[in-house]
């Protein structure tokens, strides 16, 4: 099972802590993916404590939280070059600040698995998993379509809500 964590420097203690529940929970099998922001990387000392499986910086903007056109295509086109660097079916996408203590919830067969909130047709940005093939398939309908420019597209509504239409 491969867990990606999107990071930049200030997250950095609760990465740790992160990073060490999802392994625990993966007992020791769980391949870990830091994808780190360039322009405010981790310490080399919280690398050195998390290990990462896959260390990879990025310079595409991040929005402040994960918002933006630019961050969402990012976002997938990195998730997907790790699974396929990985040898992986699809990602388990982590915030800094998630603890994941059990993966017993997880169909991983299912192409999008995550957490609804109320009447919100969205995977929750904190954690969900998605397929190789639902990563690839989203990012062609973006890439495709009109984009309404500077529109703050927050990463997870916006990536996991077209997932549901492509199930």
């Amino acid at each position: 099972m491969l867990a990606v964590w999107f990071s930049f420097g200030p997250d950095g203690p609760c990465l740790i802590e992160s990073v060490g529940a999802f392994r625990h929970a993966a007992g020791g099998r769980g391949k870990v993916a830091v994808i780190d922001d360039a322009a405010h990387p981790l310490s080399a000392e919280c690398l050195r404590m998390v290990e990462p499986h896959y260390y990879q910086r990025t310079d595409f903007p991040r929005g402040g939280n994960l918002r933006g056109w630019p961050c969402v295509l990012g976002m997938l086109e990195t998730m997907a070059s790790v699974c396929r660097a990985a040898n992986e079916p699809g990602c388990l996408k982590v915030d800094c600040d998630t603890l994941v203590f059990e993966l017993n919830w997880l169909d991983r067969e299912a192409p999008l698995c995550g957490f609804m909130s109320g009447r919100n047709a969205y995977a929750v940005g904190m954690c969900y998993w998605m397929t190789l093939e639902t990563i690839d398939r989203v990012r062609t309908s973006f890439e495709s379509r009109w984009l309404q420019p500077g529109w703050r597209a927050p990463e997870d509504q916006t990536i996991t809500g077209l997932s549901l239409i492509h199930i």
